[in-house]
């Protein structure tokens, strides 16, 4: 409680001084890259991870610090056979810079799943406390979406599968993928997926809309067809959806890139709707990427939202796989790097850990006068001249 009116009163503070701006609806039609994103081990994996190129979902908690989830390839060798799974791992990060992997999420090899792949997550930190996940599991090129449910982000139940492909000659009975969730405008529980064509796979992928019953069930698939598509013949997007996200501030503003249409700095589409279904695009697309000179990514390729204290940022895949996850934030935004060492969830976290260790001895042992203070034990001399 005291480190969380501190928080709070910190955050009121620095906004009333300028230096923290409350998030607003995103009308910037330029976006910079903050180059790519580190990550660590706290302890040694059980097997060879690697992470892959999937874009992580993050949220910033609301004691400032930062949550991710990140799809890893885990390797090992089952006599001649090399067996390669995907599993979700859960990250924590101060400053969204430099994360800490943690250990497994979502494992859907174990019974009753039985699934090499788990990946593709979507997270949600719901009004009541509760973490909601969205990923995809499958075991070979066609998969579902499922749903896990957690109360602190690291130990996570899976739930159920909640949306299958389509059924046989539907726009979706290819594959679906990329599961987003947002809130509805009179907050409907809207779940936008990608999917594909089973029978004419050159169909480029598109954005399909479902709506939940709570968080882990399917009510209806909204609509005989995709909300959201490819751009005209000719156009920068007539390739299809690659990657979406919903910009932070804005829920009814959709960020989405075309996989494999442009050179670097460019790639990044809006579009708006005021109902969730209906979409149109803006008249500025693409949207301009300023790319950081230390991290030649060739393009973007996923992409994911979160709203943090110092504006909005995309995290980002490159299409250039020898480079890890970036960031990408409005041109007009002041973000502090991971170097400053000022940043304020750095501070806080550092004030945390302190605050943890008094609570750890006890407020009464630290701050004791000499009056209260617990007895020593006698000095040896004291004990060799007891009679």
């Amino acid at each position: 409680m005291v480190l969380v009116t501190i928080l709070l009163s910190a955050n009121a503070v620095l906004a009333v001084a300028g230096i923290l701006s409350p998030v607003a609806p995103v009308t910037q039609e330029a976006w910079k890259d903050l180059g790519p994103i580190q990550l660590y081990f706290d302890r040694p994996p059980t097997s060879v991870v690697e992470i892959i190129q999937v874009t992580p979902a993050v949220i910033e908690t609301s004691d400032g610090a930062y949550h991710a989830w990140f799809t890893t390839q885990n390797q090992w060798t089952n006599g001649l056979t090399i067996v390669s799974t995907n599993e979700i791992y859960s990250a924590i990060s101060g400053d969204g810079y430099r994360w800490h992997l943690v250990g497994s999420a979502i494992n859907m090899t174990v019974s009753p799943w039985g699934s090499l792949f788990a990946l593709e997550p979507f997270v949600e930190l719901t009004p009541e406390g509760i973490y909601q996940m969205w990923f995809v599991g499958r075991n070979n090129s066609v998969g579902a979406i499922y749903h896990a449910s957690s109360n602190d982000g690291l130990n996570w139940t899976i739930d159920s599968r909640v949306l299958s492909p389509g059924a046989p000659e539907t726009w979706d009975d290819g594959n679906v993928w990329h599961p987003v969730f947002t809130f509805g405008p009179r907050f409907e529980h809207f779940l936008y997926y990608l999917a594909g064509n089973r029978e004419n796979q050159s169909i480029p992928p598109r954005v399909g809309l479902a709506v939940l019953d709570g968080y882990d069930r399917l009510d209806h698939r909204v609509g005989n067809g995709s909300v959201f598509g490819p751009g005209a013949t000719g156009a920068w997007d007539s390739g299809g959806i690659g990657s979406f996200t919903f910009l932070p501030g804005s829920p009814q503003t959709l960020a989405y890139v075309s996989p494999f249409c442009c050179t670097q700095g460019e790639g990044l589409g809006i579009a708006h709707s005021s109902d969730g279904v209906t979409w149109t695009r803006s008249s500025d697309n693409p949207v301009t990427i300023v790319p950081d000179p230390t991290y030649p990514s060739l393009g973007v390729l996923g992409i994911a939202s979160v709203a943090t204290d110092f504006g909005p940022r995309i995290y980002h895949t490159s299409i250039d796989s020898r480079y890890p996850a970036g960031i990408l934030v409005p041109t007009t935004v002041q973000v502090p790097g991971p170097a400053n060492p000022y940043y304020l969830p750095l501070l806080l976290a550092s004030l945390g850990g302190v605050l943890a260790v008094i609570a750890d001895l006890g407020w009464q042992r630290v701050f004791a006068s000499d009056e209260t203070a617990p007895p020593t034990d006698p000095e040896p001399e004291d004990v060799m001249n007891k009679e």
